[in-house]
């Protein structure tokens, strides 16, 4: 062939000098020189080009990756068609594609990361909406500032700056089988909660009698105080918080317990949850409610707590008597009539 190898979508020009017999007829003088414009062939290695840049893209890539593949195969559609760099600019655009593709992926792994974290605190069920919302507001945050990002260190410095704020946001929630507790004030994310039932339940329930004989209480009202002279210990848990295999008490704050009920339990009347300091022997009442089968009640810590209620009557057993009384006399009449 007369031209081989060429560049595709580029510009030749081709010049053809005459050389004419020398005689009055020749068209045109000899020496004359002509330029001839040929365009070679690109819509073939566009298309080649466009499938080498979405070859780059591997399992797992995220939106830096993505979008730096868009960007390029635009750049690749703009450029004109033909021209004389059109072969040389595309092959740049590819090298420089080819060449940012770590940055990027190192971008979206930090970002995958990040999305992990946050989808793991905010689906936890331990935080409340201000601190869901502090979490949302780190994240976004630190997803911007990485994708932004031009430099390896900014990317490092972003991320680790995000997930030491995500990871200072205090959680509200904790559970443990039966028991969930609220902390107002909030407490760190490594805290565990756990809940034993009391094993020296004799030894306490003689103490809180006797500090309800002795009014050595700490209650509301004289009501109250009256009212616990009816009541026995019927139950009594050991609750702790734990940090990092440390056990405590409490952080600053109030916390809320909901409880659910043994079954020995539910039905009974006047159920009321109390604090029994053994360092001063004062037995403290605490706000108690009956929520269904869940007591619910209100500390200023994480103790040991007992469950007092009246052993005379159980509400459940009683319902139960009225209703195999009611069923007999109502049988009764039926079999008269």
């Amino acid at each position: 062939p007369v031209f081989a190898n060429l560049e595709p979508g580029t510009i030749y020009y081709v010049y053809c000098r005459v050389e004419a017999k020398d005689n009055a007829d020749a068209q045109y003088p000899h020496g004359m020189i002509f330029v001839h414009e040929i365009n070679t062939n690109y819509s073939d290695y566009v298309r080649d080009i466009i499938s080498q840049l979405e070859s780059l893209r591997q399992e797992g890539d995220g939106g830096n990756v993505d979008q730096l593949l868009k960007d390029a195969i635009a750049s690749v559609n703009d450029v004109p068609k033909p021209s004389a760099s059109f072969y040389a600019d595309l092959q740049a655009i590819f090298h420089r594609t080819e060449s940012a593709i770590p940055f990027a992926r190192r971008q979206d792994e930090k970002v995958a990361a990040l999305t992990a974290l946050w989808k793991r605190l905010t689906e936890s069920g331990a935080f409340n909406a201000e601190a869901i919302q502090r979490l949302d507001d780190y994240y976004n945050a630190a997803v911007a500032s990485i994708n932004a990002a031009t430099t390896d260190d900014v990317v490092q410095t972003v991320y680790s700056n995000a997930v030491a704020d995500m990871g200072a946001v205090k959680i509200s929630y904790l559970n443990f089988v039966d028991l969930q507790m609220t902390s107002h004030a909030g407490l760190p994310q490594t805290v565990q909660l756990t809940l034993l039932r009391f094993p020296d339940f004799a030894t306490l329930a003689s103490s809180v009698d006797v500090a309800i004989k002795s009014e050595n209480l700490a209650v509301k009202n004289e009501e109250m105080a009256y009212r616990l002279r009816s009541l026995d210990v019927m139950a009594s848990y050991s609750m702790k918080l734990t940090d990092a295999g440390s056990s405590f008490t409490s952080y600053e704050g109030t916390y809320q317990f909901r409880l659910l009920l043994p079954e020995a339990l539910r039905g009974v009347s006047g159920l009321q949850v109390a604090y029994y300091n053994e360092r001063t022997g004062v037995l403290e009442v605490l706000d108690t409610t009956v929520d269904g089968n869940c007591l619910v009640f209100t500390a200023n810590r994480v103790a040991d707590f007992v469950i007092l209620g009246d052993p005379t009557v159980n509400l459940t057993w009683l319902i139960a008597l009225l209703s195999i009384v009611l069923f007999f006399q109502i049988l009764s009449v039926m079999l008269i009539v």
